[in-house]
């Protein structure tokens, strides 16, 4: 870790398998339908790769094989059940086609014009428009942990 203490008495390293995520999905998709009948689902993969893995694999194999897992855990569900639906924003700004424009110099956060780009196709898909907001504060909340680290590196 690079901030704290790891506790491996407390807390020890998952890696969620496909079987796993996917039953996990519909058991709570039966929950929430039990409340509200009209419930549906809208799945995506996120494209921000991982920065880091306690698995033994590298970092690159550790998120290749979880963005996998879950793509094709949300292909699935949205193949199996009527509603549930996926979104295309992993494929959309990872693959070849953009070329890694949609990325920011680190290669990791996705760039203002990528996220523009990927709600307009999200928006679009139901027949709506969407405008980017241009004026966008640095100091809004921060609404990650990794964001939360670099403050301090």
């Amino acid at each position: 870790t690079i901030a704290g203490e790891h506790n491996s008495e407390k807390y020890y390293f998952k890696n969620f398998r496909y079987n796993e995520i996917y039953n996990d999905i519909i058991e709570f998709r039966d929950l929430v339908k039990e409340i509200n009948p009209t419930f549906r689902i809208l799945l995506t993969v996120s494209p921000v790769p991982l920065n880091a893995t306690a698995s033994n694999d590298h970092v690159l194999v550790a998120s290749s094989r979880s963005k996998s897992i879950l793509r094709a855990v949300a292909g699935d569900l949205a193949e199996d059940f009527e509603d549930i639906f996926y979104f295309p924003s992993y494929e959309i700004v990872s693959s070849h086609p953009s070329r890694a424009m949609f990325f920011q110099p680190n290669l990791r956060e996705v760039n203002d014009m990528g996220v523009s780009y990927v709600m307009k196709h999200f928006f679009s898909s139901f027949g709506k428009t969407f405008e980017a907001e241009e004026n966008v504060n640095e100091d809004d909340e921060i609404v990650c942990d990794e964001e939360a680290l670099d403050k301090f590196s």
